[in-house]
């Protein structure tokens, strides 16, 4: 069935991102056991009610019907209304496509731009995605490295502009970044626009995280340093910046001319973004500042906690990030990322299973600093209490050593007289009648 299909397809292999969400999902369907997804770029956040309302709203008014190709004039004219109050610029409605999702932007630009054997340089490390559109195209990557020196993700910028020659067609540069959370710095920017000007080549802008910075402000942007006529495209999405990834919608700033050809690309693919999104995403901009500040300020709480545990582990090097909402770290002697993070789904880095204690039933050991779990005085107690009875502990070498004494006979441990009196008592004060439900108890473990 399959020798009639296109080899380039074919051949192409999952992304590592696919493969271990699809492995996670699996994992999850098949035991039971939670697991709370990082494998895409997106947080736990669901999108604002205030987009929403107006989303339905525009359902129930009908707008319901084919659309513009580079999106409706109304929105346009918002976009430019945003870029231009957020980078201080001066565009027009017709600098802006939009698109279904930023990485529909970089398809269609990859269509515009690369022919087969063209030249693509690009910054790495970078989500994988832009590699395979530049690849379906037949072109061929030349990546320049970002180094995590001294906690830090640096670049030798003068090899990137040395990479850059008159055989360049593109040059692909994702600031901030993805997964590193490196910005480039002004200064650079201004040289790599130059530099590409100089030998026309086009210079292609992933700036989907420009409103998620560390600093208050937003990520500064080639468009900044541009001519009119500089062949610079820039890619945006309402994913990252609006909570809106499940929504697909994004969009591309280009010189003018580029506009007919694109809405070319778009009638031939999705043949344009549904309008009541348009409508949604409309309120997105004009709501802004509200909306970013609060992600801004969640995502910054999520970072310092996540690297406050993370920098004090020997194994792992880390770079605390500037932008964007990955953590991007290396574990010492680890070579293979793939399996090490198939191996935490399933074991979650301890000498003892978690897969076999599943397979028992026997409950979740926790092993969290007290601060990090929201709690009242009456739950403090029974963590007290429970570590007394060697269930709770807020250490990890304690945990393990637990965990690795009971494990070749946990039932004798969970069904023993001390700690059915204590499932008891849980079970009364939690309102938990299943007794021995591994997930009812796993539940009260979430709750604390």
């Amino acid at each position: 069935m399959l020798e009639n299909l296109n080899k380039e397809i074919l051949s192409f292999k999952e992304t590592a991102i696919m493969e271990i969400a699809n492995f996670g999902r699996n994992h999850e369907h098949t035991t039971g056991q939670k697991i709370y997804p990082a494998w895409f770029g997106e947080g736990d956040t669901s999108t604002s009610k205030l987009i929403c309302n107006k989303t339905v709203e525009a359902l129930n008014t009908g707008k319901t019907f084919y659309t513009y190709q580079n999106g409706t004039p109304e929105l346009r004219f918002k976009l430019a209304q945003y870029m231009n109050e957020v980078f201080n610029i001066n565009t027009k409605p017709e600098n802006h496509s939009v698109v279904s999702g930023g990485m529909m932007g970089l398809r269609l630009v990859c269509d515009l731009i690369v022919d087969a054997d063209d030249e693509v340089v690009l910054v790495g490390p970078v989500w994988p995605n832009i590699r395979s559109s530049i690849l379906l195209k037949k072109g061929n990557i030349k990546e320049i490295s970002l180094k995590l020196s001294d906690g830090e993700w640096k670049i030798d910028f003068n090899n990137l502009l040395n990479s850059i020659t008159s055989k360049t067609k593109m040059v692909f540069i994702n600031s901030p970044g993805n997964p590193t959370g490196w910005m480039i710095k002004k200064e650079q920017q201004d040289l790599l626009l130059k530099h590409t000007r100089k030998h026309g080549c086009w210079l292609v802008s992933d700036e989907v995280y420009h409103q998620i910075t560390f600093n208050g402000l937003a990520a500064p942007s080639f468009l900044q340093l541009s001519k009119p006529n500089d062949r610079l495209i820039i890619i945006n999405s309402a994913s990252k910046s609006f909570d809106m990834t499940g929504w697909r919608i994004g969009w591309i700033t280009h010189p003018e001319e580029l506009g007919q050809h694109i809405a070319k690309l778009v009638q031939i693919t999705t043949t344009g973004v549904p309008e009541f999104l348009q409508i949604g995403f409309m309120a997105a901009l004009e709501n802004y500042k509200s909306i970013t500040n609060k992600l801004r300020q969640n995502l910054k709480k999520s970072r310092d906690l996540m690297f406050d545990r993370l920098r004090t582990w020997d194994q792992v090097e880390c770079s605390i990030p500037e932008a964007a909402f990955y953590a991007f770290f290396k574990v010492k002697d680890i070579k293979d990322s793939l399996e090490f993070a198939k191996k935490l789904i399933i074991d979650t880095n301890l000498d003892t299973s978690w897969y076999q204690l599943f397979k028992f039933k026997v409950p979740f050991i926790l092993f969290n600093r007290i601060e990090f779990i929201k709690i009242n005085n009456q739950k403090k107690k029974l963590l007290k209490e429970m570590g007394d009875k060697k269930i709770y502990f807020n250490d990890l070498k304690k945990s393990k050593k637990l965990l690795n004494s009971i494990i070749k006979d946990p039932e004798s441990w969970w069904n023993s007289n001390e700690i059915n009196r204590f499932k008891e008592k849980i079970s009364g004060f939690f309102g938990i009648n299943e007794k021995n439900d591994l997930f009812r108890w796993i539940n009260f473990f979430r709750n604390i």
